[in-house]
């Protein structure tokens, strides 16, 4: 396991990450700490020191190193949460959640589908569930951990990439801020509360199902990396089902396959995890974010299709669709360490 992230298990909902607050402690010269090496270390003092008048022989003013490269990861971890959770403001009731940039606009308004919405693509979960055999290793391990998925598709480990790793972890763990106030507000039933032939093959968990927390982070992981490596528009990378989202789609996707969520709630998830993704990427890069992003079922063929509730919306076209009627909002002020999150990790490829 990489040295950052060891600390794990990102998800207050979709649980997804070696990615809580990452990294173990300072290694300091000599031996952990322990009573026996604080003695010892007392009694050195002691006879080497002798008498000491209390004064001191320099007067340093500030810690050597430049930026945050002399803090370890799990405190520059807490130093970027804080900034991009300050970027952020979000409101939320039972039907309406939005997510705003301070100081610019809106990044998205999501509006939680009707009973009957979510009730008509249980035909879907039927047909879904008939995988769960196949899926099951993958569902398993991605209660827990989604990063291992995006490391087949490009090197993530901390020899090499550490700093796209440790905004990887903050990315899953701002995800997590985001997304856990919706669920709340919406307190969208499971789908075994709909139908208890579903019998989910994981334990159901117990917050909302609307928005995926899985479908949020894993676009927002693949958003985050895609910028990273590629120039090419995140709406146009997902209409085209680039590796990267495709991973992203089957994550969420398992989730319905294991019983526990909607495709509603992975599009919607998904297009909120894009939606953060490039705010971040754009933010890092000093660029006017886009924003703007509305889920409300006034997108033809997506919350309806041929007059009737859409059984199944959670594809790329959809999505690319919702991504492509965003539009550029205001600029924000400095997020000097966002800034040299990016620029060290985007130095890494």
């Amino acid at each position: 396991m990489s040295e950052v992230g060891k600390s794990g298990k990102s998800g207050k909902s979709g649980k997804s990450g070696k990615s809580g607050k990452s990294g173990s402690a300072t290694d300091h010269a000599g031996s952990e700490a322990s009573s026996e090496t604080s003695l010892a270390l007392a009694l050195n003092r002691d006879g080497i020191v002798g008498s000491w008048d209390g004064l001191g022989s320099a007067a340093p003013a500030t810690i050597p190193g430049t930026g945050l490269s002399y803090l370890t990861a799990d405190l520059r971890g807490d130093v970027i949460d804080q900034e991009l959770v300050s970027a952020l403001q979000l409101t939320c009731d039972s039907n309406l959640a939005k997510v705003l940039i301070v100081g610019a606009g809106p990044l998205i308004a999501i509006t939680k589908p009707a009973p009957m919405d979510f009730q008509a693509q249980m035909p879907t979960l039927r047909t879904l569930a008939d995988l769960r055999e196949d899926r099951l290793p993958e569902i398993v391990v991605q209660m827990h951990d989604i990063l291992s998925f995006f490391g087949t598709i490009h090197q993530l480990d901390d020899s090499q990439r550490r700093w796209t790793l440790e905004l990887l972890e903050a990315a899953v763990r701002l995800a997590v801020t985001v997304e856990m106030p919706i669920k709340h507000g919406f307190r969208a039933p499971r789908p075994n509360t709909f139908a208890p032939e579903i019998m989910p093959l994981i334990q159901t968990p117990p917050h909302g199902s609307f928005p995926s927390g899985h479908g949020c982070e894993a676009f927002f992981v693949a958003t985050v990396l895609h910028r990273l490596s590629s120039a090419i528009p995140t709406e146009d990378a997902v209409r085209a089902d680039m590796i990267l989202f495709k991973q992203a789609r089957r994550i969420a996707e398992n989730r319905s396959v294991a019983g526990v969520h909607f495709p509603h709630d992975s599009l919607a998830g998904g297009l909120l995890g894009c939606c953060l993704g490039d705010w971040l990427a754009d933010c890092a890069m000093g660029n006017a974010p886009l924003g703007g992003a509305i889920y409300d079922g006034t997108v033809p063929g997506i919350w309806t299709e041929n007059g009737k509730p859409n059984p199944n919306p959670f594809g790329s076209a959809n999505l690319a669709e919702l991504l492509g009627r965003r539009t550029a909002q205001g600029r924000l002020g400095p997020m000097p360490t966002l800034a040299e999150f990016w620029v060290r990790a985007k130095g890494e490829w």
